[in-house]
């Protein structure tokens, strides 16, 4: 959602990326399994309801097949999207030449609303070593 990504990653970010980085390096000899906050068991994670189809304007011409980083495109029909595979990236939908793969905009709306409370305000990294 590029409403709430906008100018980021900034300079303030990649400072503190690299600070992260020097911390694993330090860290990565210990090799102790990190503790991660919250309640056990966590919920099963069932994906997000996103998923890019084609429209009439798809033209098959195979480059979102070649650009989708789970390969829930198939080649010989790329106007299908495997909705288990699906990472909903939407990188489909930015490399699209024709515009022609989107989404739900109602689903989008709705998750847009639920991401505007935790995602509208920077947030302190934290790094669990």
């Amino acid at each position: 959602m590029h409403q709430f990504g906008t100018g980021r990653p900034d300079q303030q970010d990649e400072k503190e990326l690299l600070g992260f980085a020097a911390k694993i390096m330090q860290n990565s000899e210990a090799q102790r399994t990190p503790a991660f906050p919250g309640n056990r068991p966590y919920r099963e994670y069932c994906g997000v309801p996103l998923k890019p189809v084609a429209n009439g304007k798809c033209t098959s011409c195979g480059l979102c097949v070649k650009e989708c980083p789970a390969g829930a495109i198939p080649l010989d029909n790329p106007k299908m999207t495997d909705k288990d595979k699906c990472i909903s990236c939407m990188h489909c939908v930015a490399v699209c030449p024709k515009k022609a793969r989107n989404y739900s905009k109602l689903v989008s709306f709705i998750a847009g609303l639920k991401m505007k409370k935790v995602c509208s305000g920077r947030k302190e990294n934290k790094l669990y070593l």
